[in-house]
Formats: structure tokens, C-alpha cells, sequence
């Protein structure tokens, strides 16, 4: 359709459009966001040879620079020396060993989140996005923002529905026209702003500034360039406990539903916890079933679940031209589903992950995407969920009412479409 494209199907089903486009076409074709052609890959080798080339970039893509109205430069949005001075600097924040110095203060978040679930049915979500927010600001930036949690989840999630609104409008309006969606977007970027001032003020009455990924923002950037560090801060923000917290509500959810898988992680962990205080990225092996589930859940409902990349040199892919220009799409959500690689791969298998993955399926699975510019924070998610759903399951058992089916909503992140309630009954 002239002008709009294929922007009123991505609206409405974008997942299911991308899967239905995948059977009727194959794993690449082509879509429209207005006049805008984007190239869709859908093959592990393709996906793998667009994020490891120096051919691609994130600049010049419509999406990403609708996001870095909200992430500015932060190293999620970056390019070039910025990019590279950014991951060197967050680097040291992120090392086995700074991952492992954190442990002690994510089990005490977790514990003081979950010491008292209520007994009637609670919104997961929202409970997610409470613990994994006071865990980032503890372990990244030393500071408490209990007090002001709601209101900054509030904001991040109008943030998160004014952004995708954007994105799947096919035309860019700038963020100085006064429409409901940018209004709305600058009231939430205003909220987020006077977080971003209370976390900067409670670093001034520290006596020693500790070691966190705060600390070496400021050491690097000092004064000259304040509005780097706030960029960096909704960074991680958005992509260190939004993307968790989804994570985490599909696990929940997901064994909700299955009582016996419960059981065998219960009896799991008490083994495990006989010699062992705390999980830790050097015995995460000892809980094979629990990582096998977390990794499972990662696979069928990974948050990013939309990688965009904008060629800026002519490029030839496993027999395929790509010209300069073109804006290239893949998601790990259809990878992840498809049907050529994985078994059975719409539904849930608590043992898939128990078992090596071939080289073509290790190749299809990227939660955390793939290349220079995977997830520098990968291994801390990993660690901070396995703590939290082992924290949860040692005490309670997780339940739904209702039994309701949930189907999974792309915004900026995947997200359930309907809100989750569970019920948590404390285990003798």
C-alpha cells in the first residue's frame, strides 16, 4: 500500500506477520515500513554474517534512531570511537570477578523482595520489575531508588509504549511536534531525568566512591560530559532490568504451569544448597535443570526480540547482494522458533538445554544477540535470574488461578500481552 506499506500488518501481528512471511517466502525476503524496504533474515549463517561484519551499522536505521531519542549514546545506540571508549570503560563493570563481588548483593535484594509474597494473586511483572530495578541500581551504581521505583517504572513504561509507537508509524515526526505520543514521551524522559539526578546526588555523600559501573563513568567523562553518563544510566536502565524482569516473568509464568518441573527444581537446588551459599558464575553448572529453564525460556520469548542493522557498504552475504542503504532486520524470536532448526520449537522443553545444542542450533540462539555488540551484560543477567528463581521456587510454589494463556506482545521488548498474576504458596 502506497506510503504505509506493510506498516498496518507489523502493527497489528508483527509476529505473526514475520512468521507467516517466513513459511509463504523463506528465511529472507523483503517488507515495508512506509516506502522504506527492509531486508528480513531469517537463516542462522545470514544472521551471523550481518552481526559480526564491519559492513553494518546501527546508525541510519529508522528504529534506532527513534531509540536514541531515550538512549542518546549510551552504548546500546553508539557508533564508532564512542561505541568502542564506552564498552572499554563499562567493561571492567561486567568481568567474571565484579560479577561474582555483586552476588552477596543481589541475594540480599532478593531476599528482602521476596521474605513476604502476599497469598492472593500479584501482577509478576510489576514484582519483577521492582527487584530487578533495586539490583541494578545496588550492584551498578551503589545507590538505593526504592523509595522512587514506582514512579520510574511508570516512566519507563510509557517510554517503552511511545517508542514502539514510533517505530511502527511509517512516517518519522519530529519529537518537537505536539502529539499525544511525544508529549507523553517528554513527560516520561523529564521523570527519568530527576531519577537520574538522585542517583548522581547520592554518589556525592559517599565517603569512597566504590568501584561500580557509576564510578568509572565518571572517572572517564568527569564534568566535560555529564550527558553521556545520564545516556549510559537509562542504558542500562532499559536493557539491564526491563529485559530481565520480561525474562523472568515468562520463566514464572512458564512453570506456573507445570508442577512437576517445580519439584525437580526444589529438590535441585536443596542439593545444591548443601554446599553451596550463593549461585556464582564458577558453580552455575551444579543447577543444570534450573539453567536448562532459564535458557529454555530465553529461547522462546527473548526480550530483544527484534536486531536491526543498516548496511553502509555494498556487501555480499552467503550468495546474497546487499546494497548500501538497506536496512536489514532479524529477531531472534522467529530464529529461535524455527522449524528447520529446532524440535517441536513452539513448545516449552525443560531439557532441551541439558543436552549440547548442534552448531547450527548454537548459531540460532542469540537472547543476548551476537558478534561485538552482544549484551555486555550478559552474564550478570544470567546470574541475577538464576538467584531470583531459585530464591522464589526454594520457598514458595507458583501458581495461577485462572490458568489463562499469555501471548507475547513486541514492544520495545517482549512483553506478555495481558498482565500475568500468579499466586505463591509457601512451601512446610
Amino acid at each position: 500500500m502506497p506510503f504505509i506499506g506493510h506498516a498496518y500488518a507489523l502493527k497489528k501481528d508483527v509476529l505473526g506477520f514475520l512468521g507467516s512471511q517466513t513459511s509463504k517466502h523463506g528465511d529472507r525476503f523483503v517488507y515495508y515500513v512506509g516506502i522504506e524496504p527492509h531486508l528480513f533474515l531469517n537463516d542462522p549463517l545470514d544472521v551471523e554474517s550481518v552481526l559480526t561484519s564491519t559492513c553494518f551499522a546501527k546508525t541510519g536505521a529508522r528504529a534506532y534512531r527513534n531509540l536514541k531519542l531515550v538512549l542518546g549514546e549510551g552504548v546500546a545506540t553508539s557508533e564508532g570511537e564512542t561505541w568502542k571508549l564506552q564498552r572499554k570503560t563499562l567493561q571492567p563493570a561486567f568481568h567474571y570477578s565484579s560479577i561474582e563481588a555483586m552476588v552477596d548483593r543481589i541475594v540480599l535484594k532478593s531476599s528482602l523482595f521476596l521474605a513476604n509474597m502476599p497469598e492472593y494473586a500479584i501482577d509478576i511483572k510489576q514484582k519483577m520489575l521492582e527487584i530487578t530495578m533495586s539490583i541494578i541500581s545496588s550492584v551498578l551504581m551503589s545507590t538505593d531508588i526504592d523509595n522512587h521505583i514506582k514512579k520510574t517504572i511508570e516512566a519507563l513504561s510509557t517510554i517503552q509504549i511511545c517508542l514502539t509507537k514510533r517505530i511502527l508509524y511509517p512516517l518519522d515526526i519530529p519529537l518537537w511536534v505536539p502529539t499525544l505520543t511525544n508529549l507523553s514521551l517528554k513527560r516520561a524522559l523529564n521523570t527519568f531525568d530527576e531519577i537520574i539526578q538522585v542517583i548522581l546526588a547520592n554518589r556525592n555523600f559517599l565517603e569512597e566512591a566504590p568501584k561500580d559501573m557509576l564510578q568509572l563513568l565518571i572517572e572517564t567523562y568527569g564534568n566535560s560530559n555529564k550527558s553521556l553518563i545520564k545516556d549510559q544510566i537509562i542504558t542500562m536502565f532499559i536493557a539491564g532490568h526491563e529485559t530481565t524482569a520480561n525474562a523472568l516473568t515468562w520463566a514464572l509464568y512458564t512453570l506456573s504451569r507445570d508442577f512437576e518441573l517445580q519439584e525437580q527444581l526444589f529438590n535441585e537446588y536443596n542439593e545444591f544448597s548443601r554446599e553451596f551459599e550463593y549461585i556464582t558464575i564458577k558453580n552455575i553448572s551444579r543447577l543444570p535443570i534450573l539453567k536448562s529453564v532459564f535458557n529454555e525460556t530465553l529461547r522462546l520469548y527473548p526480550p530483544v526480540w527484534m536486531i536491526i542493522r543498516y548496511c553502509i557498504q555494498d556487501v555480499d552475504i552467503n550468495g546474497l547482494t546487499i546494497p548500501k542503504g538497506t536496512t536489514v532486520t532479524m529477531s531472534p524470536y522467529t530464529l529461535q522458533r524455527n522449524p528447520k532448526i529446532w524440535e517441536n520449537p513452539d513448545q516449552f522443553s525443560s531439557i532441551r538445554f541439558k543436552n549440547p545444542l548442534s552448531d547450527f542450533q548454537k548459531k540460532s540462539y542469540i537472547p543476548f544477540g551476537l558478534g561485538p555488540r552482544q549484551c555486555i551484560g550478559k552474564d550478570l543477567a544470567q546470574i541475577e535470574s538464576l538467584i531470583v528463581l531459585s530464591k522464589l521456587l526454594s520457598n514458595y510454589v507458583v501458581f495461577s488461578e485462572n490458568n489463562t494463556l499469555i501471548e507475547p506482545e513486541p514492544k520495545v521488548t517482549l512483553q506478555p500481552k495481558k498482565t500475568v498474576y500468579l499466586n505463591f504458596k509457601r512451601r512446610a
